[in-house]
């Protein structure tokens, strides 16, 4: 599936590649990006996701018929046994005797020894093939549980006032993960893979091994593994998720009444259009493409603030889809001295000590950015009495005031009480 998504990315930014050339300065880039709204991944990868589940199945049956009768590595293992147990003594398990004084002993005037070298064949399971097969199967449940997280936030709830009707596709996708879940939970309780899985099962680059190579069924899980499971290229991935959720970005901003304001520049590459400005009614927005992060940086000052109060926000374009960055990765964005947002397929995220998705999968791509810029440009009545000490987003108390930017402790919500209103530079919910 991930090489699934990847292929559905570079097509999708082919599309707006080919736009761009077709609109090289930003006035008329901006104003004609309606024509790109249909460009779905979300739809894409739905569409393609009952393939993929049909693969998984076969190649789960493959690895089936692998686990009855494996291969096995038959290595030489070298010992110490009494001298009694042994048989078939070799010239060279003597001579490795015969140097190693500690084995040796007196006995009735003659030294003999007390134990010996021995050399004996065992079956090697764990070997590197076998492990191969267990990464790969924990890469394929990783996956599936990936999936049946997305489908599950598809399916409509009372509280959400709508609930799924007769959707063949979304039925064939719940019986499909379904099922493979069931199949998959059966191999992992296997003998195979409880030995195995006991070795080091991570490989950062898989081998083409003469096993891989020639052998049918250990070829078909590696060919597997290669098509769906891995990546061309992380750097390459990043640039065209930079490329594709610039372009939500600047559809969410059309939708939201937005108009380009500043000198106007030609480029016929999408993200060299950036930087570019904004304003509406109450805000002016700008967007800064930052290289070192794999984002943009989205700037916000509303109109009446006094004493230039704006809001820098660093949004981070997720090429794993499932916001798993490493803590390093985390300390890195914090020290970009903005406050960190992350946007992926499926939801979007803000960064604190962690990544905290906000749960809005089942939203399109258009959707979920409208919902960020949204938050960036919340102005909300409310009480300045109360909220000096309240925190809006929280309701917690232990708020603090640094030149009329106000913080809550508790949520990292910071706020800025514009006239009657209050601005959210920084929303952060409980």
């Amino acid at each position: 599936m991930i090489h699934c998504q990847e292929a559905l990315l570079k097509s999708a930014v082919g599309h707006i590649t080919a736009y761009a050339e077709a609109h090289p300065d930003a006035a008329s880039y901006y104003g004609g990006i309606d024509a790109l709204a249909p460009l779905s991944l979300q739809g894409a990868s739905l569409r393609n996701e009952l393939d993929f589940l049909q693969e998984v199945d076969r190649i789960l049956s493959v690895i089936t018929t692998i686990i009855v009768h494996p291969h096995i590595l038959n290595a030489r293992e070298t010992v110490i046994v009494r001298a009694e147990q042994a048989y078939g003594i070799t010239p060279e398990m003597f001579s490795d005797t015969v140097r190693d004084q500690k084995l040796w002993k007196e006995k009735r005037g003659i030294m003999t020894p007390s134990e010996v070298y021995y050399f004996h064949n065992v079956d090697e399971l764990a070997n590197y093939e076998n492990r191969f097969i267990v990464h790969l199967l924990d890469a394929i449940s990783a996956q599936l549980a990936s999936d049946t997280k997305a489908l599950d936030t598809l399916i409509g709830t009372v509280r959400r006032g709508t609930l799924t009707e007769e959707h063949s596709q979304l039925e064939a996708l719940y019986r499909g993960l379904g099922a493979l879940s069931k199949k998959l939970r059966r191999i992992r309780a296997t003998q195979f893979y409880r030995i195995v899985s006991k070795s080091n099962t991570r490989f950062a680059r898989v081998e083409a091994t003469n096993l891989f190579k020639h052998d049918r069924a250990y070829g078909a899980c590696y060919r597997f593994y290669l098509r769906n499971m891995t990546y061309a290229g992380d750097e390459a991935r990043a640039d065209d998720m930079a490329v594709y959720f610039s372009t939500r970005l600047l559809l969410a901003l059309k939708t939201l009444g937005y108009e380009l304001i500043g000198e106007d520049h030609v480029c016929d590459e999408a993200l060299q259009m950036l930087p570019m400005t904004f304003e509406n009614a109450n805000f002016f927005v700008a967007l800064e493409r930052v290289e070192e992060y794999g984002g943009v940086y989205v700037l916000v000052r509303p109109k009446a603030a006094e004493g230039g109060h704006a809001a820098r926000n660093l949004l981070v374009f997720d090429p794993t889809l499932d916001f798993s960055q490493t803590g390093k990765e985390l300390e890195r964005l914090r020290a970009s001295g903005a406050a960190v947002d992350a946007v992926n397929l499926w939801d979007v995220a803000y960064v604190e000590d962690a990544v905290q998705p906000l749960g809005m999968r089942g939203t399109d791509e258009n959707g979920l950015l409208l919902h960020y810029l949204k938050d960036k440009t919340r102005l909300q009545k409310g009480s300045r009495q109360i909220y000096e000490t309240h925190c809006p987003a929280c309701g917690g108390r232990d708020v603090s005031a640094e030149r009329d930017r106000f913080r809550c402790a508790a949520c990292k919500t910071e706020y800025i009480f514009l006239g009657e209103g209050i601005w959210f530079p920084k929303l952060r919910k409980p």
